[in-house]
C-alpha cells in the first residue's frame, strides 16, 4: 500500500511536520490510529524568534538614537567630547549597523547560494532582508544626523539671500536706455 501526497509547501520551519503528513495518512489507513503530533519547538523556531527579536531590538535602537540626537541638537553640552566617547557613542553604533547590513545583504546570500532578490523567497529570507535593509538605512541616516548634530551648519548656508532689487532695477534701466545708448560693438551690421 502506498500514499501519494501532493503538497504545495516548502517550509523550512515546519519541514518535519509536512513530511509527517504522508506517514500519518499511512498510519491512519493501516492501523486506524492517528500518530502523535510532532512539537513545534525546534531550533528553526528559535532562529525565527531570534530574528524577530533582533528587528525589535533595532526598532528600540532607532528610537533611542532619535532621542539622543535630538538631545545633542538642543543641548550641545551633552554631545560627546573626546576621542573615546565619540568612538563609543558615534562610530561604534554606526559601524555595527553597517556590519550587520553587510552580513545580512551580502554574506548570507553568498552562504545560502541565492542572490539577494531570491533570498526574499526563502523562509527566513524575508526577515534577513528586512533587518539588513533596516540596518543599512538606519546606518546611513544615523551617520547623516550625527554629522548634522555635531557640526552646526556654516554661516553661508544660514545667511539670508541677497536682495535682487538692485539687479532688477539695473536691468530695467538698461532696457529703458534703448539701442542708441549701446556701445558700437552691439550695432547691427550693415
Amino acid at each position: 500500500m502506498g500514499v501519494v501526497v501532493l503538497q504545495n509547501a516548502n517550509d523550512f520551519t515546519n519541514g518535519a511536520r509536512i513530511a509527517a503528513i504522508s506517514s500519518g495518512v499511512v498510519s491512519l489507513l493501516a492501523a486506524g490510529q492517528q500518530p502523535p503530533a510532532t512539537g513545534g519547538s525546534s531550533p528553526t523556531w528559535l532562529a525565527l524568534w531570534a530574528l524577530v527579536g533582533l528587528i525589535a531590538l533595532q526598532a528600540v535602537g532607532i528610537a533611542r538614537s532619535v532621542v539622543l540626537l535630538q538631545r545633542w541638537k538642543t543641548n550641545p553640552a551633552t554631545r560627546p567630547h573626546g576621542k573615546m566617547t565619540v568612538i563609543l557613542h558615534v562610530i561604534l553604533p554606526i559601524s555595527v549597523s553597517f556590519v550587520w547590513a553587510l552580513v545580512c545583504l551580502v554574506a548570507v546570500p553568498a552562504l545560502v547560494g541565492y542572490p539577494l532578490r531570491l533570498l526574499w523567497l526563502i523562509d527566513f529570507g524575508q526577515l534577513i532582508v528586512i533587518t539588513g535593509t533596516l540596518a543599512l538605512i538606519c546606518g546611513m541616516v544615523k551617520a547623516f544626523l550625527v554629522y548634522r548634530a555635531l557640526h552646526p551648519p556654516s554661516k553661508w548656508l544660514t545667511a539670508e539671500p541677497a536682495s535682487d532689487a538692485g539687479v532688477i532695477a539695473d536691468g530695467v534701466a538698461r532696457q529703458a536706455r534703448g539701442p542708441a545708448d549701446l556701445p558700437k560693438s552691439f550695432d547691427r551690421p550693415g
